[in-house]
């Protein structure tokens, strides 16, 4: 069975403490997902591209270096992302994060 690390950095995500309402509500829904092979610190990440058809039906995943082009998504799209990269043969050999488009 294959081992998958994911991780989900909130650390650059604004927060709003609303009084009004009295409940804390996420202002950045902006998530991109974040790969970097396992063990080794001195490669590169590379970031999810989302396939999708014409109806918006996910498809796949592209990784690709460059974090500009990268796909932003909500945090259930950037979770759906990961469940198909953790199912790859590969998997166990990469780190796979969601990560706020911020950071």
């Amino acid at each position: 069975m294959m081992s998958q690390v994911v991780r989900v950095a909130h650390t650059g995500c604004a927060l709003d403490f609303s009084t009004t309402i009295g409940r804390m509500t996420d202002i950045d829904t902006r998530y991109q997902v974040q790969q970097r092979k396992s063990g080794t610190g001195g490669d590169l990440p590379v970031f999810a591209r989302v396939m999708q058809s014409k109806e918006g039906v996910f498809e796949g995943v592209s990784f690709i270096r460059n974090k500009d082009k990268a796909s932003v998504m909500t945090l259930a799209q950037a979770q759906q992302v990961v469940d198909w990269a953790s199912n790859k043969p590969l998997a166990s050999q990469y780190v796979t994060t969601i990560i706020c488009k911020g950071q």
